[in-house]
């Protein structure tokens, strides 16, 4: 049946009565009715559809909507739809077939449709028949008429939404509710409101998720629009600032970013397409708000630097949306046609070259594609060569690793031309990149063809059409992680899933893996930087014990052993039989770890002690080993580092001896080490020489032990003493002393020369730093003959340590003065003592003085010399105690008065205890220089003024005294003195006076009615 507009049928009433029949026929009075309308597909609001199942199917079925473009003639054109309703029961028979007679125009055709009385639809404004709308072309006008009146299911045309839900209805410089689909003006708003990339796609490619992103685009869009337009019209007064502009931009950047790192791609390409398209169309700031220097340059300086910063962060993440290859193919053409089309209309003259990911080859490329699968072998089509950035070959690499990929990997790498390499640092990630081919190769089961990459050198390109060829193997610059992956793989310990094509998987012979290990260790610096991996290889091939051949045949191996280092430099294969491999693979393999050490190639975190920490219990099991490596020429010269020294001492000496050490070697170790570690060194020798016991004990040491051990020792004590006006320091001095025990201890006779060699060297050590240790070495080796003479010198080397020269600064010395002390106790030298104790030495460091008319100074003795002093004399005959206090009396008089005139200085019990040992010995000589002492106190506070507190250490001072001589029975010698101080020149002292009489006047009555006095006075 042929369709005809309404127009041209509503003329004739026989036709339109022939419609009202075919309506009864089809029962079309029972169905639903339908208002005629426009419905907007575009919209996403389902609301306003039929709910009812069954009459939206009936709707479907009847109604064909109209396209949004006017009616340009009578005639329909082909594709354009017709406003029309058909019935959906209407069979064929039950229309008029069509004739080529003249009767065409009689057939029956659809006049109207009468309107639904339930069902309504959204329609554009334009089309809302509830109320009236005035056409308008003007996009630039308020509201018209009464536009601006809608109902419940008018949309914004414009908009796409509810004419409620519009923000710009009424809007006074372009009212949507004015708009319709009539004008070209309202047509080109419509879809600027849409995004450019859905233009481009079709209805099948436009997804539910692609809707998604561009709606969030066209949001994030709109933020930056707004920041660009404050950025064109900041004011002439204010500086240009791109800041804020590339602050929103890199926000939306950050945010597409996020989106790919959670798994949505497609927002994330959709996003950077947007920005894109704002970054690159967007409008500069006038020419005149620029600064002179930036007019060459649209955007000025900021704004030029800032959009290439947003450029180029875009770029990152879209090399990994397209390398992730999780997008639908239209969707990235399109998008890269949207991005050249963008790039071509930009003001900064941008191209597509300029950035990686418009440029990049894509995995169904037509060349790349063959090359990873193997079905192009050389990289080239047609005139093409396959070359790939460096930034995306690293990137494709790690995506291919991660899905186990190792073949295609391998092939990537060998044919692919990397491009990116002109800097030197580029050059090296080139090489990185290259020497990644053994491993892939591994792991793709071509085990030759990975060693045969693995040892031979690098072939690179630097620039176009020029390469270089790396002197050193890949091997040498694997990292440690690298070599352990690569060891472990090649010896089988580590499995491969999928297993290998071919079947059974292929291991390198132990032979091969130990010179593949020999290699990295002379040529890769970096194998001696993990503990991890030596760890692995002295498990390999050194766990093993072996015994200790003759020295012909041992010296034979030790020539094997550096042919075989020399042949793994110079790439020549060596023979090595199969019964010596072990002890060859050692002897080769400490010679590179001495010369390492030498060189100083082990550094941190693998120091020198945590490598040879790992090679002790090789050690342990073969003694030879460790005396190979160190009479190794080589370590000479690193012997006294903490590390070979504590293997020496600890390992070797304490378990071994010196038997099997040359004697050139013990030399040349104690020619380099310190006087401790010398000391330390000789002690373990005569440690092991005593074994089984845990102790040093000479009577079981053999005498050809400790006739070297002497000679040793003897050679660093020549050394010592050979520059006698050089001081050493104050542990230098000790060590040397130890030395000294040592040697007196070995009971070995000397030669005359020699013993006044060490005696010397002890006499200079003490007159250096006194000490007591010092004293005992240098009586340990004087007889009875030398002491006397040598007795002398020690106490003047005292006395000159102890005497203050005026004008000259005195001896910094760590000695105390109790130390000095019982050294002159020791050296018998009682009528020295006094000068010890006047010195600084034993006296307090500050000054303490009262204020008066004169000022009173006085260095109280610190309390640990006196009772050191106390303690001394307990010790010593009575005779010498005599002869000490003798030379000393002065010295106890200042003592005893002198704190008394000091404020705020509490008395010192150790003194009393001092005169409680005095009274006990010599209680005359006490009660002499007690008075001696308070006449010098009278003498002293006579002119002064005494203050409360002077009076009360005055008062406290005399009862101590009164303590010491009633406890030897001296009391009224006690009740003399005091009166001596009542009716001597403390007279005028009326405060002191009677503060005396307060506290002794009772003693002495008391004493005088016991008839104390009497006895005391008659025994006198």
């Amino acid at each position: 049946m042929a369709l005809r507009d309404i127009s041209l049928n509503a003329k004739n009433p026989h036709k339109k009565r022939k419609l009202d029949k075919l309506c009864d026929s089809a029962d079309l009075k029972n169905s639903e009715k339908s208002q005629p309308c426009d419905i907007n597909m575009d919209t996403k609001d389902t609301s306003l559809l039929p709910s009812n199942s069954n009459q939206a199917a009936r709707l479907e079925d009847s109604i064909i909507l109209l396209d949004d473009e006017p009616e340009t003639s009578d005639q329909s054109k082909p594709g354009d739809p017709t406003e029309v309703c058909v019935p959906a029961t209407e069979s064929k028979s039950d229309v008029p077939k069509q004739s080529n007679d003249d009767e065409d125009d009689e057939d029956i055709a659809i006049m109207y449709t009468k309107p639904s009385e339930t069902v309504t639809y959204p329609h554009p404004r334009a089309d809302c028949t509830s109320h009236f709308f005035q056409k308008t072309d003007n996009a630039t006008l308020g509201p018209i008429g009464r536009n601006i009146n809608y109902c419940h299911n008018c949309f914004c045309y414009i908009c796409d939404t509810r004419a409620s839900e519009c923000q710009e209805w009424n809007n006074s410089s372009g009212a949507h509710c004015n708009a319709h689909r009539k004008a070209d003006v309202w047509k080109c708003r419509r879809n600027s409101r849409k995004s450019a990339l859905i233009l481009r796609l079709t209805l099948e490619e436009t997804t539910q998720e692609v809707r998604d992103a561009a709606s969030r685009a066209q949001e994030l869009a709109f933020e930056v629009t707004k920041e660009y337009i404050q950025y064109r019209n900041t004011p002439n007064d204010i500086k240009l600032n791109f800041d804020k502009v590339k602050s929103v931009f890199m926000n939306a950047v950050g945010e597409a970013g996020h989106a790919f790192e959670a798994g949505h791609a497609t927002m994330s390409l959709v996003i950077l397409d947007e920005m894109i398209r704002l970054l690159c169309l967007e409008k500069p700031p006038p020419p005149e708000r620029l600064a002179p220097d930036d007019r060459l340059r649209p955007y000025g300086s900021s704004g030029f630097h800032g959009r290439r910063e947003i450029m180029k962060a875009m770029d990152e993440i879209l090399i990994d949306i397209f390398l992730e290859d999780k997008i639908a193919i239209s969707l990235r053409r399109t998008v890269l046609i949207n991005i050249k089309i963008h790039l071509s209309k930009n003001l900064d003259g941008w191209r597509m070259e300029d950035y990686i990911s418009l440029t990049m080859r894509h995995w169904d490329d037509p060349l790349l594609s063959p090359v990873l699968h193997g079905q192009n072998i050389t990289g080239k089509r047609g005139g093409e060569i396959l070359k790939e950035n460096i930034v995306v070959a690293k990137k494709r690499l790690k995506i291919l690793e991660e899905k186990g990929r190792w073949q295609h990997a391998a092939r990537y790498v060998k044919i692919t031309q990397f491009t990116g390499t002109q800097n030197t640092q580029s050059a090296w990630i080139d090489i990185e990149i290259r020497e990644q081919l053994p491993r892939y190769l591994i792991f793709a089961g071509k085990m030759d063809e990975a060693l045969a990459r693995l040892t031979t050198e690098t072939v690179v390109q630097t620039s176009q059409n020029k390469y270089k060829c790396v002197k050193s193997s890949p091997l040498s610059r694997f990292s440690p992680h690298n070599l352990l992956v690569v060891f472990k793989l090649f010896s089988g310990e580590t499995r491969i899933e999928p297993p290998y094509p071919g079947g059974v998987r292929k291991i390198l012979a132990t032979t091969q893996m130990f010179r593949l290990c020999l290699k990295s260790l002379v040529e890769n610096q970096n194998t001696w930087t993990s503990l991890e991996l030596m760890e692995w290889i002295i498990k390999m091939f050194l766990s093993g014990k072996l015994c200790e051949v003759e020295s012909n045949i041992y010296k034979s191996y030790v020539t094997m052993s550096e042919m075989l280092i020399a042949s793994v430099r110079t790439h020549q294969p060596l023979g090595v039989s199969e019964d010596i491999q072990p002890m060859v693979w050692m002897l080769s393999v400490v010679k590179i770890l001495a010369d390492a050490i030498a060189k100083d190639i082990v550094a941190l975190p693998m120091n020198t002690q945590n490598v040879i920490t790992l090679f002790i219990p090789v050690f342990q099991k073969n003694p030879w080993l460790l005396c190979h490596f160190l009479s190794s020429a080589s370590l000479q010269n690193k012997l006294e580092t903490p590390a070979l020294y504590t293997l020496l001492i600890d390992v070797y000496i304490r378990n071994h001896g010196i038997q099997r050490l040359p004697d050139q070697v013990i030399e040349r170790v104690i020619a380099r080490l310190t006087v401790k570690q010398v000391v330390n060194f000789l002690e373990a020798i005569l440690l092991h020489a005593s074994k089984p016991s845990e102790e040093i004990k000479l009577n079981i040491v053999p005498g050809y032990v400790r006739m070297k051990v002497y000679a040793y020792a003897l050679a660093i004590a020549k050394k010592r003493s050979s520059a006698p006006h050089i001081a050493g320091s104050e542990s230098e001095n000790c060590e040397t002393v130890r030395l000294i025990k040592l040697i007196s201890s070995l009971r070995v006779p000397y030669i005359v020369q020699d013993k006044h060699l060490l005696m010397y060297l002890a006499l200079r050590t003490f007159g250096i730093s006194p000490s007591i240790n010092s004293l005992e070495a240098l009586q340990s080796l004087c007889g009875s003959a030398e002491w006397p003479s040598y007795r002398q010198s020690c106490i003047q080397a005292l006395n000159n340590s102890v005497i203050e020269i005026p004008g000259r600064p005195p001896k910094q010395q760590t000695v105390s003065g109790s130390e000095l002390l019982e050294l002159y106790f020791k050296l018998d030298a009682y009528d020295q003592v006094y000068k010890l104790l006047e010195s600084s030495k034993c006296r307090i460091d500050s000054r303490i003085g009262t204020a008066g008319k004169s000022l009173f100074v006085f260095n109280m003795v610190k309390k640990e010399n006196l009772l050191k002093l106390t303690s001394l004399l307990e010790s010593c005959g009575p005779a010498n105690v005599r002869i000490v206090l003798k030379t000393s009396r002065q010295w106890l008089v200042n003592e005893l008065y002198g704190p008394i005139l000091l404020r705020h200085v509490p008395i010192s019990d150790s003194m009393f205890s001092l005169l409680d040992l005095v009274g006990r010995l010599e209680s005359s000589f006490l009660v002499g220089v007690l008075h001696d002492a308070i006449q010098q106190l009278q003498k002293k506070i006579c002119d002064i003024p005494v203050s409360s507190d002077q009076r009360s250490s005055i008062v406290a001072w005399l009862k101590n005294i009164q303590g010491v001589l009633q406890r030897c029975n001296r009391l009224q010698d006690f009740v003399n003195l005091v009166d001596i101080m009542k009716n001597g020149c403390l007279r005028r002292k009326v405060s002191l006076r009677k503060d005396l009489c307060t506290h002794f006047d009772q003693l002495t009555q008391s004493l005088s009615r016991s008839g104390f006095v009497s006895r005391a006075s008659s025994s006198q």
